[in-house]
């Protein structure tokens, strides 16, 4: 197989190696650790896809 030049291989689009799987799904909660000067510091968990709340 000949060399690539760096013109020839920023022009390829990158090859996927594997394929999507269960596993790669998002999971279904989120951990959180709120630290530092805050009102209510503590690990929270909270479901994928939840919303923000400003108080």
């Amino acid at each position: 197989m000949p060399a690539q030049t760096l013109e020839q291989i920023q022009a390829e689009p990158p090859q996927q190696t594997e394929t999507p799987t269960q596993q790669d799904a998002l999971p279904e909660t989120i951990m959180i650790d709120i630290k530092g000067q805050v009102a209510s510091p503590g690990v929270f968990e909270l479901p994928a896809g939840a919303e923000p709340r400003m108080p």
